[in-house]
């Protein structure tokens, strides 16, 4: 910002108003500073509350893989208990074997 300055006013006035138009300029920069920061901390909000929101899915998603594979285990147990039935009724002719995590191809025939 330049301001045109009078050559008849004395050096304290020039000074003075050069002073002025500092004062202004440093004001204009501190409200800049003091909106940034303002943005800066409702970003800052925005974050905390978005890892608070994924922290919370991480252990809801834990838990559930957890009960995800007790029932798998469940699973297992009974098709295990049905294969060791099979077995006793039909060896030594047929054998059935049960694998926890075999194939997972669900097409007949391989």
């Amino acid at each position: 910002m330049t301001a045109m300055v009078n050559p008849s006013l004395g050096a304290f006035a020039r000074q003075d108003l050069g002073l002025t138009v500092e004062l202004f300029d440093a004001e204009t920069e501190r409200d800049k500073l003091l909106r940034q920061q303002t943005e800066l901390q409702e970003e800052q909000k925005k974050l905390e509350s978005r890892q608070a929101e994924l922290s919370e899915s991480e252990k809801t998603r834990t838990t559930l893989l957890r009960r995800l594979s007790d029932m798998k285990d469940v699973r297992f147990t009974h098709r295990t208990e049905v294969a060791e039935s099979l077995n006793s009724q039909l060896s030594p002719t047929i054998r059935v074997t049960i694998e926890q995590y075999g194939n997972t191809d669900h097409r007949f025939g391989g």
